[in-house]
């Protein structure tokens, strides 16, 4: 019995040494949750059990429970997660409701046209691309023009456009003059018998409800009409500079000028001389050219423009306004100075409103028409 008992230690001790040695038997744990597959019944965690998930490995595959056509763990929340990703309410929008998903649907609206040949595919209304909408002519009267009192002009519209090449119609119109053909592309325009600026609409229309009008200046001027002559000076107030760069902004002060403007007997254009003077904002304005002139019947009023330099140099648009008071009133100055900028008018100078001389006179001389 001795023997026995030691026989039988030495065999459980062999077990006891070869149990110990062996190596653990490795696992897969595919969803991480600490259980290992073999013993999971939910290898990766998408809510639906092994015995039934086409793929129990992967958690964006399980099974199509309500056959809708996209797989219902397609759109989970949190892949390994603790929360299962299995929701048939995700899988995704159905335009049709015909219950099966947009993204399996070959035809979302059910219209009948595939979806590949389909401009709005969630839309049983729109099946082809909606044609664009009629974009509008743009309208261009050309000018500014210059005619005599009594005169004729050549108008002309022709540089109007409709960007899908319609066959543009033409209707002019104005308060004061008269056209030969208001219908026509270049209508002639004959002015009246008293000087003055003209606004000239022009309306063109495609046919297919869409139009556009645009306004001109005519400017009617009066070569026996009268001239104007002037000098003095005025309060130039702190915003009437408008660009540092050439006139410094924010000063204010004394500004003076003289000025003639006249018509010559036979010339479509006055000439003259205007000078502009500014100290305190650096600012000195000389015309070049003169475009037109306009006096009024009674001589009261008048204005001109043209071209001219800013402290000597440049190319430079300008206006100016006066009224003569007579006996009875003020006499006024106005002037802007401009350039054309890309898009837009840059303004240099401008005193916005009729100011009342400091000192000095305007006087504007009635024509030969006006004394007649």
């Amino acid at each position: 019995m001795r023997i026995q008992k030691i026989m039988l230690s030495a065999t459980a001790a062999a077990l006891l040494i070869s149990f110990t040695t062996l190596p653990v038997l490795a696992g897969t744990d595919t969803d991480g949750d600490g259980v290992m597959d073999i013993d999971d019944d939910d290898d990766d965690n998408d809510g639906v059990s092994d015995l039934t998930d086409i793929d129990p490995l992967d958690p964006d595959r399980c099974w199509d429970i309500d056959a809708d056509g996209a797989d219902d763990c397609t759109i989970g929340t949190d892949d390994f997660g603790p929360l299962p990703d299995w929701d048939p309410n995700n899988d995704g929008p159905d335009c049709d409701a015909d219950g099966l998903v947009d993204s399996y649907d070959t035809d979302d609206d059910n219209d009948g046209r595939p979806d590949v040949d389909d401009w709005a595919p969630c839309d049983p209304e729109i099946q082809d691309e909606p044609a664009d909408p009629n974009a509008p002519p743009l309208a261009d009267a050309g000018g500014p023009y210059l005619v005599a009192v009594g005169d004729t002009v050549l108008l002309d519209g022709s540089a109007s456009t409709d960007p899908e090449g319609a066959a543009l119609t033409f209707a002019w119109s104005t308060s004061s003059g008269a056209f030969d053909d208001p219908s026509a592309v270049r209508p002639a325009f004959t002015a009246g018998d008293e000087a003055g600026i003209v606004s000239v609409q022009l309306l063109v229309d495609d046919g297919n409800g869409a139009s556009d009008t645009t306004t001109v200046m005519v400017v009617v001027y009066d070569p026996d009409g009268g001239f104007v002559t002037g000098g003095g000076w005025i309060d130039s107030s702190p915003d009437a500079c408008k660009d540092d760069s050439v006139c410094a902004m924010g000063v204010d002060g004394r500004a003076n000028f003289g000025l003639v403007a006249k018509y010559h007997r036979g010339r479509a254009t006055p000439d003259g001389s205007t000078t502009f003077v500014f100290s305190a904002g650096g600012f000195q304005f000389e015309s070049v050219t003169y475009d037109a002139l306009v006096v009024t019947a009674n001589a009261s009023r008048a204005q001109y423009w043209g071209t001219g330099a800013v402290n000597g140099t440049g190319d430079y648009r300008f206006h100016v306004w006066v009224a003569d008071g007579q006996s009875s009133g003020d006499d006024t100055f106005r002037i802007r100075i401009w350039t054309d900028g890309e898009t837009d008018e840059v303004t240099l100078y401008d005193n916005d409103v009729d100011r009342s001389l400091g000192g000095g006179q305007i006087v504007i001389h009635a024509g030969a028409r006006a004394k007649n």
